[in-house]
């Protein structure tokens, strides 16, 4: 028999994956929201899978899924990102990003971004896996009120 958690982790963190990739959402702060959907979705296809109407997810269940779902999501997500900022242009306009929302027009970096260490990578995905990992855990706890009210 498969891990009960192993299918609901998986189809959200694709859920998770493309909606920050292909179907981008236009609005700010739209990445933090699909981890938030992932987590919420992990806990949904979890109690959806159960035969019995009455099971109870307990919050080791949703924080197991929310966990899996950020760690996985935010691993394919930092690898993502890593290799898109192997691209000249997308380092450009990252750096046109913050001197604009800082409003200054500062070129001083652009030797920076072009010699971008093993370091720099690895601190966004370390950081990209903690707020994954947190916001889908948020996540899934919050879906807990919704899979929860047919208790008798």
């Amino acid at each position: 028999m498969i891990d009960p958690y192993f299918r609901p982790i998986l189809i959200s963190s694709l859920i998770t994956v493309l909606l920050n990739t292909v179907f981008i959402l236009p609005f700010a702060g739209a990445p933090l929201f699909s981890y938030f959907v992932g987590g919420f979705v992990a806990t949904m296809i979890f109690k959806s899978g159960k035969e019995d109407k009455y099971h109870e997810v307990k919050m080791f269940d949703s924080s197991v899924l929310g966990i899996g779902t950020g760690v996985i999501s935010g691993s394919i997500l930092a690898i993502i990102i890593s290799l898109k900022l192997q691209n000249a242009d997308i380092k450009k306009m990252i750096l046109d990003t913050i001197n604009d929302q800082l409003q200054m027009n500062s070129q001083a970096e652009i030797p920076l971004l072009t010699e971008l260490e093993p370091g720099f990578y690895m601190l966004t995905a370390i950081i990209t896996v903690i707020m994954a990992s947190i916001l889908c855990l948020f996540g899934s706890t919050i879906a807990l009120a919704f899979v929860n009210k047919e208790k008798k």
